[in-house]
């Protein structure tokens, strides 16, 4: 009787957390946000808590804030700019936000991971939830000026010293699928966000590969131009290069 005792009162104690639980929204349709990504991601006592309260527990901590700057370089940055006050994303510094939830923790957890109407993709594809509430304590680090980044000026034009590819395109490397292929994937995860069908008319310009060269595209995506971002912190060379090679293909569709 004691036993049954005990597991009543444990299941008692289980529903009781279980309803406790943070509700999460997409941000784009309000329906609950499934948690569906990276299905093998270690669940982190900082990830649990914050289900269960909404806080984040990283808030505050150096370390994690250091690690979380690392991830918002590479991941956040050519879209945010370093300093958070926005390029072809919006400002994150400041006091306006674009959802209102945004303006809560949860808020912010819920349109990282499950990205936004806009350009914002979902992140939760690519960092585990752990590494998201570190960025989350960056991105208020930095909106309180309690770390500092170095901003990099670009010239008059808009655009850094041009780069050139690290070998020259040949056009065994621009047709073989082994270049293409990837490159396209890329472009699905990154770039068609804002270059795709649906993203017209004026979040960015229409591509015209038949119009452009290699060298060109290349420099584009590596060095950005005006509010195209530089994505040459996120990507490596040879992930750059791929990337013109699927543009540059007859497989090449925004």
């Amino acid at each position: 009787m004691r036993f049954i005792f005990t597991m009543l009162a444990a299941l008692a104690v289980s529903a009781t957390a279980a309803a406790a639980q943070i509700e999460l929204l997409n941000s784009k349709t309000d329906e609950p946000l499934e948690l569906k990504y990276r299905k093998k991601q270690e669940i982190t006592e900082a990830v649990s808590n914050f289900h269960d309260t909404g806080e984040n527990a990283y808030s505050g901590d150096a370390a994690a804030i250091e690690e979380g700057g690392k991830l918002y370089q590479k991941r956040c940055k050519a879209c945010h700019e370093a300093d958070g006050t926005g390029k072809v994303g919006p400002n994150l510094v400041d006091d306006e936000w674009a959802y209102a939830r945004t303006a809560t923790t949860v808020g912010k957890f819920e349109i990282i991971y499950g990205g936004g109407k806009s350009s914002m993709r979902a992140f939760g594809r690519q960092m585990d939830q752990d590494d998201i509430l570190k960025v989350m304590a960056f991105v208020d680090a930095l909106a309180s000026g309690d770390v500092a980044v170095e901003v990099k000026s670009a010239s008059a034009g808009g655009q850094t010293d041009a780069s050139t590819p690290p070998v020259p395109f040949t056009e065994a490397y621009l047709t073989d699928e082994a270049n293409v292929a990837p490159g396209g994937e890329i472009w699905a995860a990154q770039c068609r966000h804002c270059h795709g069908a649906k993203a017209y008319p004026g979040k960015a310009p229409k591509l015209k590969p038949a119009k452009y060269e290699p060298d060109f595209v290349y420099r584009r995506v590596t060095d950005g131009f005006r509010k195209m971002p530089a994505w040459k912190d996120e990507y490596t060379d040879d992930e750059r290069m791929k990337i013109v090679a699927y543009i540059m293909s007859p497989s090449f569709s925004p």
